[in-house]
């Protein structure tokens, strides 16, 4: 479901994105109106943009910290 480099906890709206997918697939009814789900703030550019920009910042982190 996620790629290596990808964290649940680190992109909260990918992962309801992601989860709220599977819950459609799996049989799970459409919810028609004007509410948004968990993943709606995904499709927002500036969410996601800010998310991936937390990754990669914590990813730069983490290569100072373990590439010695």
């Amino acid at each position: 479901m996620f790629d290596k480099k990808e964290s649940i906890l680190e992109r909260p709206a990918l992962g309801a994105h992601k989860r709220r997918q599977l819950e459609l697939q799996s049989g799970m009814p459409a919810q028609r109106g004007g509410h948004k789900g968990l993943g709606g703030e995904y499709s927002l550019k500036a969410v996601c943009d800010q998310e991936k920009a937390l990754v990669e910042q914590s990813d730069k982190v983490y290569q100072r910290l373990f590439s010695r």
